[in-house]
């Protein structure tokens, strides 16, 4: 991309912010705005003094996503629109831009070292998450498949929480080079002390860690990462000869590390291991392992698994598919799968694939509905990951049941999450359903709080701001007050375009 593409990819909704959110938010129409504010007036004259966003806490709005049922979680950041617009402009101006690509292109010159995780625009009717995930299935899974000709070892590592460790001074290390970093250190003399300044100022003058959550802050990310990728590079030569046979794959903080030799991967993992602690990172050790059998290690279990058992449930006449089984115990299935494999990518497709073709079109309410609410809830408590595709099917389940009674089952539903810590991302799908019958539910989340009184609620802070920031045209109350439980697929991206 030259700088003029680029701008227009990172500023894209589904760019701004990469996680799925129900349709009635317009996210873009805060990207619109601050766009316009900043064609009149330069960042520099829009806030109070000069260091009130710096000294400005919750600029940004975290959303809280658990990620395992338990204690992990995940904060997703919906940067504010003023404070990423113009850090998208930094990085287009056509000098920063192309200093940015010569970086990029440096990275690259190793071929043994290959990353596949640079942020893709889709160039089909694929959306450009499910244009990235093909990505990864092509050349990371498959080429690990081929790879299986060529090497007899593969390690599997990644990086321990790589976003909130990633230290935002080795931006310029990356960019510039450290000895240069050290040696100059205003955001005016090069477009990596730039994007550390602007990061810094937008998280409180935090240098730890980098929002997630947009496209933005992957390609952030791929600056740090590729100067690992580089010196990871030189010190294998410096280490082992610049003759060395071995392949390294990378999607973003995942590695693949194929050799002919045990003690040589061995080897490349440590020194990699003593490269990413140079800059902060560490490898997670749980995750870290040697592949038993490279081919099968290439293809996530759950996958087969579930192959195998999608195969004894469903046959094809000429009238099209037929299901041996009926929908409840197709449920159980499914629910099986997530309790073999937690969270794993399969659960999306099993579900995806039951709404689409058994649940979407049903003609009247099935005799064990209420079962069927409680086998969803049950997958949808245990496997946070499911949580959009579970809400979906219950808008379905739930417009063939009386109002009064949908209001208690999704009371039960919340009792179900309240001992499992950050639900603000379960609080955010669940709203998608009780809204169509009041909006004055209460929710704890701020930002369904927001949902509920678009105008009053604010979920960043603009006070650093001379002229605030008018949020109140980021929630669509017209979409919301025409929608229905029952919601068409495609307001799940992943619904329509990742598994076909």
């Amino acid at each position: 991309m030259n700088q003029e593409d680029a701008r227009k990819f990172f500023l894209k909704s589904e760019s701004y912010f990469n996680t799925n959110l129900p349709a009635y938010f317009n996210l873009s129409n805060g990207i619109d705005l601050a766009e316009k504010i900043l064609s009149k007036k330069e960042f520099n004259n829009l806030y109070k003094k000069k260091d009130a966003l710096s000294k400005a806490e919750n600029v940004n709005h975290i959303i809280l996503a658990n990620k395992d049922g338990n204690y992990a979680w995940r904060p997703l950041q919906i940067l504010h629109p003023i404070v990423y617009v113009d850090l998208v402009n930094e990085i287009t101006k056509e000098k920063n831009w192309k200093e940015l690509q010569i970086c990029f292109n440096s990275f690259q010159l190793d071929k043994r070292i290959e990353c596949i995780s640079i942020p893709i625009e889709s160039q089909s009717r694929k959306s450009d998450v499910a244009e990235t995930i093909l990505n990864w299935w092509e050349n990371l899974e498959q080429a690990q498949i081929v790879f299986a000709l060529d090497y007899e070892y593969c390690i599997h590592t990644d990086i321990t929480d790589c976003y909130s460790s990633i230290y935002t001074h080795t931006i310029p290390w990356a960019v510039h080079t450290k000895d240069w970093a050290k040696a100059n250190h205003s955001p005016d003399l090069g477009v990596g002390n730039l994007i550390d300044a602007k990061i810094r100022y937008l998280q409180n003058g935090q240098t730890n860690g980098i929002p997630q959550g947009s496209v933005l802050m992957d390609f952030v990310a791929e600056i740090v990462l590729g100067y690992a990728d580089s010196l990871l590079s030189s010190k294998l030569d410096e280490t082992l000869g610049c003759d060395i046979d071995f392949k390294i794959l990378r999607y973003r903080d995942d590695y693949r590390i194929f050799s002919n030799s045990k003690d040589q991967v061995e080897t490349i993992i440590k020194i990699l291991a003593d490269v990413l602690a140079s800059l902060n990172l560490k490898l997670n050790s749980s995750k870290t392992f040697l592949a038993k059998d490279i081919i099968m290690d290439a293809i996530k279990p759950d996958k087969i698994y579930w192959e195998s058992i999608h195969s004894s449930l469903i046959s094809e006449n000429q009238k099209g598919l037929l299901f041996k089984i009926g929908i409840q115990k197709h449920l159980l299935q499914i629910k099986i799968l997530g309790e073999k494999y937690p969270n794993c990518g399969s659960l999306n497709k099993a579900l995806s694939e039951i709404y689409k073709l058994r649940i979407e079109e049903l003609k009247k309410r099935p005799n064990d509905i209420y079962q069927l609410i409680s086998i969803l809830v049950s997958i949808m408590v245990n496997n946070p990951r499911t949580i959009e595709h579970c809400i979906v099917i219950l808008g379905r389940l739930f417009e063939l049941i009386e109002s009064n009674v949908v209001e208690i089952l999704i009371d039960k539903i919340l009792i179900k999450f309240a001992n499992t810590p950050n639900t603000d991302f379960v609080e955010l799908w669940l709203q998608r359903l009780s809204l169509i019958h009041t909006v004055n539910k209460n929710y704890k989340a701020d930002i369904c709080q927001k949902v509920a009184d678009p105008i009053s609620i604010s979920i960043w802070n603009s006070d650093w701001l001379i002229d605030g920031f008018d949020e109140s045209e980021i929630i669509n109350v017209e979409y919301i007050n025409k929608m229905s439980l029952t919601m068409p697929s495609s307001e799940i991206d992943l619904f329509t375009a990742v598994y076909e």
